[in-house]
């Protein structure tokens, strides 16, 4: 070190952070640190000797994903914020959720609250999704975003706005009360940006890509592949193994016996969870360039697909068609009583084929070989309809249990590993809640160029509203988001 004391003032210190002391590295200068953000990664051989630079993927640098993040947290600040003054215009034009003084009521500002929280939940899911691609985003900066948003402390911005609300200090005015609003939503993203610019000044993702079975360093375009398709498949397999018991309470009774009546309502539950996936997709591939131009139509189609294909005549192999073709006369009668082992084993199987069809096109993006089973035939990733498996969620532990919104984000189980939102809320769940994510993510889902069909109303998710045209607070219609670009 110098001996100039001015010198030693103004020395470059690097800040460590939460980094662990063996993942520490040394920097002895600011230019080295943006030198190595902005290094490329070498080609890698993920299948057959297809090279990174052939694959949709390509290379992605730190400086790419710190960019990419950077503009996905702006986007989804702003996508909330037009989802609020949306829903408070809403609040306010109608009526019924006034009183005699022209202020809201305390029962519409209590939904319009759940209403809000909601929304609030299907952002952190949003962004947990994009920052978990990151090596070494687990450990504190994923955490540290979900307690921002949506902890039980007074800091965190649901609890800021829970208190705004209650206090009744903005309910004469909309757009005080808008205001008011807005100014918290800016307060907790710009804390969440000053914890992403401090995540990528501190943590050398090129060193901490490695391989989770060999611990072997990997490129980062490799590493966050990986992770992409890793929560690609946690989603799907979360659903896939979230439908049978949500089938057993709607469509079948207590003996057994298979209700028609509940095919409608439950067909929509599942579309809207089908919905909620999509959404954790569209996230993963904001993540690469181009990811959706390229895999868009697709990706719709073995989604939602209906009818039948033009070329085969045959009905199109999507997870929608999939569950829809157990009901052949589209009232669940036949001339065979539909079982629940019936159910599950059709369901399995047109799950299968249907993942199957949906993953081709993201494996040939990522370039990856999928796993073959006995025969050469496709086999699905561990897990999937197995008994007591399951899978990483987005959301930490504190997240997932029944205490948070009665367990809304584990299908509302009070045991085992459900799917957000699927399944039938229990007594005094407040359905505002449900219909702020459900709304919230129709809006992005529109965004990402997914729309899905209407079934009716159903009793989950939630309220069992329609992605893309659910309900919204406090009359039904739906909301379009304009701003807020997520590629």
């Amino acid at each position: 070190m110098s001996d100039n004391p001015r010198k030693n003032r103004i020395a470059f210190r690097p800040i460590l952070g939460d980094l662990r002391l063996e993942e520490r590295v040394v920097l002895n200068a600011a230019s080295a640190t943006r030198a190595a953000l902005a290094a490329q990664v070498s080609t890698f051989d993920t299948s057959g000797g297809l090279q990174a630079g052939q694959l949709g993927v390509g290379n992605i640098t730190a400086r790419q994903l710190s960019a990419t993040t950077r503009q996905q947290l702006r986007a989804a600040r702003t996508s909330l914020r037009q989802f609020v003054n949306e829903q408070l215009a809403t609040l306010r034009s109608d009526p019924a959720n006034l009183d005699a003084r022209g202020r809201l009521t305390p029962e519409a500002l209590s939904t319009f609250n759940a209403n809000v929280a909601g929304a609030i939940n299907a952002t952190t899911l949003r962004l947990s999704t994009q920052l978990s691609l990151l090596p070494g985003s687990g450990r504190r900066l994923v955490p540290a975003l979900q307690n921002s948003l949506l902890g039980g402390r007074n800091n965190s911005l649901t609890s800021r706005i829970s208190n705004l609300v209650n206090s009744g200090r903005f309910n004469r005015s909309q757009a005080a009360f808008g205001n008011a609003i807005n100014r918290q939503i800016n307060a907790a993203f710009a804390n969440n940006s000053a914890r992403l610019n401090n995540f990528f000044r501190t943590t050398p993702l090129n060193r901490l890509s490695l391989d989770q079975a060999t611990g072997q360093r990997i490129p980062l375009s490799q590493f966050v592949s990986n992770q992409a398709l890793n929560q690609i498949n946690n989603t799907f397999g979360t659903l896939a193994n979230s439908v049978a018991g949500n089938a057993q309470s709607s469509l079948f009774n207590s003996s057994g016996a298979f209700n028609p009546q509940g095919v409608t309502g439950f067909q929509q539950q599942f579309s809207n969870a089908l919905g909620t996936a999509a959404f954790q997709l569209g996230n993963v591939l904001s993540a690469f360039p181009n990811a959706m131009t390229t895999l868009g139509p697709q990706l719709q189609s073995a989604l939602f697909g209906t009818g039948n294909d033009p070329v085969t005549g045959q009905p199109v192999t999507s997870f929608t068609n999939g569950l829809s073709g157990l009901f052949p006369t589209g009232t669940g009668t036949g001339t065979t009583p539909l079982t629940l082992n019936g159910f599950n084993t059709g369901f399995q199987t047109a799950f299968t084929n249907a993942f199957q069809n949906f993953s081709t096109p993201l494996n040939s993006f990522f370039g990856v070989t999928p796993t073959t089973g006995p025969g050469g035939s496709f086999q699905l990733p561990s897990g999937f309809f197995q008994s007591n498996a399951t899978f990483p969620s987005a959301f930490g532990p504190q997240f997932t249990g029944s205490t948070f919104n009665n367990g809304f984000n584990n299908g509302f189980l009070t045991t085992g590993t459900g799917f957000p939102g699927f399944g039938t809320a229990p007594t005094g769940f407040n359905t505002g809640f449900g219909t702020g994510f459900n709304s919230f993510i129709g809006n992005a889902n529109q965004q990402f160029g997914f729309t899905q069909p209407t079934f009716g109303t159903g009793t989950g998710l939630g309220t069992g509203t329609s992605l893309g045209t659910g309900s919204t607070f406090p009359t039904t219609g739906g909301t379009t988001t304009t701003g807020g670009s997520f590629m």
